[in-house]
């Protein structure tokens, strides 16, 4: 069905919404904490802490994760036809900055 860079780019992919999934998901912890009256927890610090660790992640994966993929759709194109795009806007470095204020 895929070939070899269908699947890469598969996989890649699945890494990058994987880890907003995982950090969405301590997100979730700590707002149900929050629901239920308890504020300044270590429960709810952890979470928080662990939501923006994976936070930073994604930052940091999204524009590997671009470059990556503009690599491997070009990867069958001849000599001098190959591509490499590398993407960092203004929303990586919003993100990056949140992940570091959390």
């Amino acid at each position: 069905m895929f070939d070899s860079s269908g699947k890469s780019i598969y996989f890649l992919f699945c890494f990058l919404a994987a880890t907003g999934v995982i950090g969405l998901y301590f997100l979730r912890r700590a707002f149900s904490n929050f629901a239920k009256g308890e504020l300044f927890t270590l429960s709810n610090s952890r979470d928080l802490k662990l939501f923006s660790i994976f936070l930073f992640i994604q930052t940091l994966a999204k524009p590997l994760h671009f470059s990556l993929t503009s690599i491997l759709l070009s990867m069958n194109h001849p000599a001098g036809q190959k591509m490499l795009s590398v993407s960092l806007g203004s929303g990586e470095i919003k993100v990056f900055s949140l992940a570091m204020i959390l």
